[in-house]
């Protein structure tokens, strides 16, 4: 198995065990990843655990559901920084995003740049894509996303995520080839980023968005038509009553 595949060593027991969290936690991902993954890991354990949207009865019943240990320590900081950051982004209204227990702990290891990038990019296209079979998207969103920010950012976006995910570059193919491993599909030859992620292949894809294109020409097409009726009916009236008028 890939070393950098989602469930790595999870037993497949787990496999739908995620950390879901808003996308601002990702900001300052690729300087400080294991930082990043602690604040992740806290929010997204007290907001199940202790907030008023709880799904557990006590952090026994988590660790238990999903098979992972959680020093006595790391209980203080879920509390205490956890919440902090719970409170913080409440009502804000941010994106949410997840990431498989299994790859948490997998990614605290020691990662080059190369594999956080990947990482990042995967958690960011699922912000995007939610529960949708497929989604399309653009760079400027994918980018803001990857940077940690809820709404569109260009100025801000960190110089190193740009640096892998210039356009057509080679640094960019290597990352999506590696997310294609993760069942991350993409469509070829397309304006924007048509993809899916674990739900279709290739040509149900390419398929999905050829049927989506053609509907939305046809509804472009009926708006036209629409609006050429309501121009006919304008001049209909205003002829008429020109021939009423002596």
């Amino acid at each position: 198995m890939n070393s950098l595949e989602p469930w790595r060593g999870v037993g497949m027991e787990v496999k739908d065990r995620f950390l879901n969290f808003p996308i601002v936690l990702l900001k300052g991902f690729l300087e400080d990843h294991k930082r990043c993954l602690d604040r992740i890991f806290y929010y997204s354990v007290y907001k199940v655990v202790y907030s008023e949207e709880s799904v557990f009865e006590d952090l026994d019943e988590f660790k238990n559901e999903f098979k992972i240990k959680i020093p006595p320590q790391s209980v203080v900081r879920i509390q205490k920084e956890g919440k902090e950051l719970f409170d913080s982004c409440y009502g804000m209204g941010y994106p949410w995003t997840g990431i498989h227990i299994g790859t948490y702990i997998d990614f605290r290891k020691e990662r080059d740049e190369f594999d956080l990038v990947c990482l990042l990019l995967f958690i960011a296209l699922k912000s995007i894509i939610q529960v949708k079979p497929f989604a399309k998207t653009y760079d400027h969103v994918i980018l803001s996303r990857m940077a940690g920010f809820g709404r569109v950012e260009k100025a801000t976006i960190p110089e190193r995520v740009h640096y892998w995910m210039e356009q057509k570059s080679r640094r960019r193919t290597k990352v999506f080839a590696v997310l294609e491993k993760w069942k991350v599909v993409k469509a070829y030859n397309a304006r924007g980023t048509w993809f899916s992620i674990n739900k279709l292949n290739q040509v149900e894809l390419e398929l999905a968005i050829l049927k989506k294109k053609e509907e939305q020409s046809m509804k472009k097409s009926n708006e036209k038509k629409k609006l050429a009726k309501a121009e006919a009916l304008k001049r209909f009236k205003e002829e008429k009553e020109r021939k009423r008028d002596p």
